[in-house]
């Protein structure tokens, strides 16, 4: 393989160091954006006819000099452009590829996807002929050429070049199994790097900073290295190989730009990849649309999948539940002028310690509070911040997906990372400015304010109920007339107010839940005051199914096994099983608990009430 560095022609062209900047300012951790671009390539790339999922792997490979020796030789043939200042922003500092150099790459593959086909140079055939796919050049020489994947991630064609900065020396290696222009099977091998302009120290000639490793003899400049001698270069700097018949691609990120230890950079990528790409991985009707994978020198680390991840499971819930057009916390978002629906809308609560820590990569801090937005791809957008929950120990998400109709209106409105949508009308696919993205949006603040004013009204002041909810929808506690869980006793703990003052008063504390298999077991403490001059107390524990519009049923809905109290736990902790248990007021002082088994699914209802017991009930 020959280097070829780019000159500038007469009519101009962009340096490499403004194609490294064409992404602009990120709102994100910058390795969450190379996992995410390159996730949506990947995806975009997805073959249609494919017959399970798409495979997606991230392998961290550290080489011995011996091991160097093909990537050195074989694919830079001893040769790098000068290198770039030190100083400069983007530095491409070629001196990084030598063997002295750290030696490590970032391989990033994928399978049971079309590759990266078409003609291997930018200008063949028809550029904007969409029949013909032009991935390959696009990739490998083009910069803003407009998608040709229906409801595809990317817009721009400018997020690659986060690929280059993710590199020390503003260089990357690309091998991809594909179809030519005329379907027949290819394998293409070429290596790209970008830095700033320059001019050529024999010549004097401006150079604009872009170089390309590879068949300097077929091409008039340069073009990829094609077919067996591809596949050979590719196996001996470490690459996966491919099955007879697979397409794919596979994209070396030479000299990868981070500091820690390896294994914790490869996580690091791993939970970045899932918080931005969960939709992908979700198995909604059979398989997933794809499957990721990370490992160091070939050798995997365990795989996550969105529910391992902490804080991530209540947006998948709230995901699988856009689609029940039933449930009262899904919602259509709809515009009005002119009359279009836009997205669905699903909000849930959750119980979540006041001061959490941070999951590793998750895009916030603090209390959960966010809705993650999508289009089409089902890739996260962003996860846009609203008001937290007023209920102290209850967090609460959301998640809204552009029905596909309207996938492109809602792209057209993203900069170039595709990390935002813009609240001011833009552009649209029509060349018409669109406002149905800031329409979504400021719908989707009024519906949240809706939400949270319901935890508000019964999350405080008299009467009120704790507002703790389930992991995938809550357990509403509400006082449902009478004594029911609810109310402020003094210095806020929470009460359950006597009917009279003759009667046993009960206080609260906050409630402990634990899973099991596919249920919930709710433990709510509480301490328990006796009347005084009277021989115990009678506790009776109630439990019901909410439903929507906040009527109660004594079963499940949805055909699920429904709430049941399953007895008292004692301050002892002996279990005393049923709905009701009779005190004696010499019996051991302490926190009592009331034990409810439910179901994940299902808001229900607890009503504690407490009488004074006779003499013959205690006896």
């Amino acid at each position: 393989m020959k280097l070829h560095a780019e000159p500038f022609h007469s009519t101009g062209a962009m340096g490499g160091q403004g194609a490294l900047k064409l992404l602009g300012s990120l709102n994100f951790d910058f390795w969450s954006h190379v996992m995410r671009e390159t996730i949506q390539n990947v995806w975009d790339a997805a073959d249609p006819d494919r017959c399970s999922p798409v495979e997606f792997l991230a392998d961290l490979r550290t080489y011995s000099r011996e091991d160097w020796e093909p990537v050195w030789e074989g694919v830079f043939g001893r040769t790098v452009p000068p290198s770039n200042d030190r100083g400069s922003e983007f530095p491409g500092d070629w001196g990084q590829l030598k063997p002295a150099g750290p030696r490590k790459m970032l391989v990033l593959a994928d399978r049971n996807s079309n590759g990266m086909g078409g003609p291997d140079q930018a200008d063949s055939g028809n550029l904007f002929d969409t029949i013909v796919p032009r991935d390959f050049a696009d990739f490998v020489y083009n910069l803003g050429v407009p998608p040709d994947t229906k409801s595809g991630g990317g817009t721009y064609g400018y997020g690659k070049s986060v690929l280059y900065r993710a590199s020390l020396a503003s260089t990357i290696i690309v091998h991809t199994h594909c179809t030519d222009e005329l379907g027949r099977p290819d394998s293409r091998f070429i290596a790209i790097g970008l830095g700033k302009p320059y001019g050529d120290r024999r010549t004097g000639q401006p150079m604009t900073g872009r170089h390309w490793w590879g068949d300097t003899d077929t091409y008039g400049e340069v073009g990829p290295i094609r077919g067996d001698e591809a596949d050979s270069l590719a196996e001996a700097i470490g690459f996966p190989r491919f099955e007879p018949d697979e397409r794919g691609t596979s994209i070396g990120i030479t000299v990868p730009n981070y500091a820690e230890k390896g294994h914790e950079f490869l996580q690091r990528i791993q939970a970045a990849s899932l918080w931005h790409c969960w939709p992908k991985l979700l198995d909604e009707a059979g398989d997933p649309e794809m499957r990721f994978h990370f490992s160091m020198n070939g050798e995997r680390i365990p795989q996550l999948l969105p529910r391992d991840v902490d804080g991530l499971g209540p947006f998948c819930d709230a995901y699988m539940a856009m689609d029940d057009p039933e449930h009262v916390n899904t919602h259509l978002i709809r515009a009005q002028r002119p009359k279009r629906d836009l997205g669905r809308l699903h909000l849930r609560r959750f119980p979540e310690r006041e001061d959490p820590e941070t999951p590793l990569m998750r895009p916030f801090d603090g209390r959960s509070r966010h809705v993650a937005v999508m289009r089409t791809p089902n890739l996260v957008v962003r996860y846009y911040e609203h008001p937290v929950n007023p209920v102290p120990s209850q967090g609460w998400v959301g998640v809204f997906k552009a029905l596909p109709e309207m996938d492109r209106e809602f792209a057209w409105v993203e900069p170039p990372a595709h990390d935002s949508w813009s609240n001011d009308a833009g552009a649209g696919p029509s060349g018409t400015k669109t406002s149905f993205p800031r329409v979504a949006l400021r719908n989707i603040k009024t519906l949240v304010a809706e939400f949270l004013s319901v935890d508000l009204a019964t999350g405080s002041g008299t009467g009120g109920s704790l507002g703790e909810l389930s992991e995938t929808l809550g357990q509403l506690f509400s006082p449902g007339g009478g004594t029911g869980i609810g109310g402020s006793g003094p210095a806020g703990t929470p009460r359950v107010a006597s009917q009279s003052t003759m009667r046993p008063v009960i206080s609260v504390a906050d409630q402990e839940l634990d899973r099991e298999s596919d249920r919930l077991i709710h433990r709510y403490p509480f301490e328990l005051e006796h009347v005084p001059g009277t021989s115990g107390s009678v506790l009776s524990a109630k439990v019901e199914v909410v439903v929507v519009g906040g009527a109660t049923e004594s079963s499940s809905p949805w055909g699920l096994r429904g709430a049941e109290v399953t007895g008292f736990q004692d301050p002892c902790g002996d279990m005393l099983p049923g709905e009701q248990v009779v005190v004696p007021v010499d019996h051991p002082g302490g926190m009592w608990k009331v034990v409810v088994h439910g179901p994940l699914r299902t808001e229900i209802r607890l009503r504690l009430d407490a009488v004074s017991a006779t003499d013959e009930e205690v006896e």
